[in-house]
């Protein structure tokens, strides 16, 4: 009797796993969505192209060389101190603030403590109208918790997207930082 019941069994067998390779096709189209609607959420979000930190901008090599230590053992000591959370460099217009700037920058990014740079340019006079969001954006991209807590300040409020800086960091980051880790 299982001898003939076999090809009855055979082709149950090739219909259980046919309905297993559409439903895993199907999940994945879902998932796909489900990551493409994301992305286009987060892609609203205009973003200044140009404004991180970029090599060209940097200071030559060997070159103020106390300085961008001082800074750099600034930074890496931030949790030792109680005060001084701002470190405001200051100098003559082309002394070099941008170079050492674009240099602690790129130190801070191979060390990965850079989470995000931003550079203001009077020539773009769109870059500053999209700090917040490039902020944001970068934001989202390192922490996935802070990312999925913007998503959702946008579905609840899509004018976030080009709101006025003060309102974009009300919705986007000020309320989604409580999801950002702080290590």
């Amino acid at each position: 009797k299982i001898i003939q019941e076999a090809p009855r069994l055979l082709e149950s067998t090739r219909d259980i796993s046919d309905c297993q390779a559409r439903m895993e096709i199907s999940m994945s189209h879902i998932l796909r969505n489900q990551e493409r609607k994301h992305h286009t959420s987060l892609a609203e979000l205009p973003y200044a192209h140009g404004a991180s930190w970029s090599p060209t901008l940097m200071c030559q090599a060997g070159t103020r060389t106390s300085i961008l230590a001082e800074i750099m053992d600034w930074i890496g000591n931030f949790q030792d101190r109680e005060s001084n959370q701002i470190f405001f460099l200051t100098g003559a217009p082309g002394a070099g603030k941008t170079a050492i700037s674009h240099s602690i920058a790129k130190l801070c990014s191979e060390r990965g403590w850079l989470v995000t740079a931003f550079f203001f340019n009077r020539e773009d006079s769109l870059r500053a109208s999209r700090l917040i969001s490039t902020i944001t954006r970068d934001l989202a991209a390192k922490e996935a918790s802070f990312r999925e807590s913007v998503l959702q300040a946008l579905e609840t409020d899509p004018s976030l997207a080009t709101a006025v800086l003060s309102r974009q960091y009300k919705g986007l980051i000020e309320p989604c930082l409580k999801n950002f880790p702080l290590d």
